[in-house]
């Protein structure tokens, strides 16, 4: 057999190995939860979003299970209709999501609604 014939055979046994071995996921770690988050979920619990959005913001809450479009999952950064930033939430608090069962939260403070949104944004970044 031909030395080329030889190397080829061997560099696609090493392919087929290297691409049918099992790939697992990147482990995640948790990132602590900055001061603001803190107080922003006190305020999550207070207002009962875990109601809806789940006790960790995958949208898996008793009354969310009967909505229609579904709660959010804030760990799906693609979900968001007005934008995934602190200011974006923020925003989308006061006013909520038209055509949804999410309402808005005018009677909160731009401050409080920013403690919130910072939970939320907390949320997006863990495991």
């Amino acid at each position: 057999m031909k030395p080329y014939l030889i190397a080829l055979s061997l560099a696609s046994a090493l392919l087929v190995a290297y691409c049918s071995e099992e790939k697992k996921p990147a482990e995640q770690t948790p990132v602590q939860m900055p001061p603001e988050a803190a107080q922003g979920k006190e305020i999550y619990i207070a207002q009962n979003c875990n109601g809806c959005h789940g006790e960790t913001g995958l949208g898996d809450g008793p009354a969310g299970q009967t909505l229609n479009p579904k709660p959010r999952n804030y760990r799906d950064i693609y979900a968001y209709r007005k934008g995934s930033s602190l200011d974006q939430i923020a925003a989308m608090l006061e006013s909520g999501l038209e055509g949804s069962p999410m309402k808005g939260y005018p009677h909160l403070t731009l401050e409080k609604r920013k403690l919130l949104a910072a939970y939320v944004v907390w949320l997006q970044k863990q495991p």
